[in-house]
């Protein structure tokens, strides 16, 4: 059931950076992306790990080291207090969610935060981390694995409960994540929520912020451009699709006001 989608489709979010089928060039792309993130982590690790809150050390790097713009709109929409989720698209790799996180936390100081995020690559910049509690205290893993082709959640229930627990027992806490899950990425395609975000919402209590991010890249450089849009927030509906496709509207006006 995690992994069944909304039907509905969104709007284009972002310049295509590779013709839909040309798996070859967006498997290259991400492995330059990825070998050129170890090597920003690798210099800049002795500042990161020094740091009381390494994860949002690590968003601060990322940003300086990829984004030549961004341009943040919104902001006022985030709930002063109470329990929240800031459910993003995914498109642009670790650069988008680790860049609105950096925006986002420096103002939302009062805030508790966390974010959902894949098990693989938090484990190859920090092999100890589950050891660190100033890590663990703000990343719930998502473990995958390929089945023919496809990745596949092994432990969905598991992030749904800590997302909840985090929500439910966290003074004002802010949770990351991305509702599309890793697919879609790199060029135009259709949002399609994951049941995770409604189930979620639904236990906690929590209200949801949409977020917009849309840009574009120099491929060669590796700089983004990104327009982060915050969107007014609501709460999670009784029916879970119904509750999928008022962020999947949502997010058609904010990407509207983008354009």
């Amino acid at each position: 059931e995690d992994q069944e989608r909304s039907d509905k489709s969104v709007s284009k979010v972002t310049d295509s950076f590779f013709e839909a089928d040309d798996s070859v060039a967006v498997e290259a792309f991400k492995e330059k992306m990825n070998s050129k993130l170890g090597e920003v982590v690798e210099a800049n690790r002795s500042t990161i790990v020094s740091s009381p809150d390494p994860l949002r050390s690590l968003a601060e790097v990322v940003k300086q080291n990829f984004v030549a713009d961004l341009r943040l709109t919104g902001e006022q929409n985030i709930p002063s207090n109470g329990p929240i989720i800031l459910a993003c698209n995914h498109q642009f790799s670790f650069v988008d969610i680790l860049s609105l996180i950096d925006q986002v936390v420096k103002t939302q100081d009062k805030r508790t935060w966390s974010m959902i995020g894949g098990a693989g690559i938090i484990s190859k910049l920090f092999p100890d981390w589950e050891n660190d509690p100033r890590i663990v205290q703000h990343y719930i893993p998502v473990r995958r694995k390929l089945n023919d082709g496809r990745s596949e959640i092994l432990n969905g229930k598991e992030v749904m409960n800590n997302a909840s627990r985090f929500l439910r027992e966290e003074k004002d806490p802010m949770l990351f994540l991305a509702p599309e899950g890793v697919g879609g990425i790199y060029h135009n395609y259709p949002v399609r929520p994951r049941k995770g975000l409604a189930k979620i919402a639904k236990t906690s209590n929590a209200q949801i912020v949409p977020v917009v991010i849309s840009g574009s890249a120099d491929k060669n450089n590796l700089q983004f451009s990104l327009q982060i849009r915050i969107s007014s927030p609501f709460n999670a509906f009784p029916n879970e699709e119904e509750t999928l496709n008022e962020w999947t509207s949502r997010f058609i006006e904010s990407n509207a006001d983008v354009a």
